[in-house]
């Protein structure tokens, strides 16, 4: 569900949704949380082919969805409660429609490229 512009009726009906489990984006950044107790926060390739991403993409997509994780807490106290909460993974990924593949991640705060190996 994506709360961009959404009415503050509704952003409190995504933050819910995410809460239980479903998938919430904002502002292009997709969050969830994950079944092994962490925070997902996925940003996406502007490219509508993989092969045109690049690791520096990535680089500014996952510091872009950092900010966007900060704002989004400033805006609604439970998101942040339970988005303080949880360890955060950040993945950058292609969206070909029906599914995405991931393409970068960050461990131990490297940008680690995976690409289309």
């Amino acid at each position: 569900m994506d709360i961009t512009a959404s009415s503050d009726q509704r952003r409190q009906l995504g933050i819910e949704r995410f809460l239980a489990g479903d998938l919430v984006s904002f502002e292009g950044v997709t969050f969830t949380k994950s079944s092994s107790k962490f925070l997902q926060v996925i940003s996406f390739s502007e490219f509508v082919h993989p092969e045109g991403s690049t690791a520096e993409e990535a680089s500014e997509k996952i510091e872009r969805s950092k900010e966007t994780l900060a704002k989004l807490c400033s805006i609604s106290p439970e998101f942040s409660q339970v988005a303080t909460l949880m360890p955060h993974k950040y993945e950058f990924c292609h969206d070909y429609g029906k599914g995405s593949i991931l393409l970068a991640y960050v461990e131990a705060g490297e940008l680690v490229w995976v690409g289309l190996s």
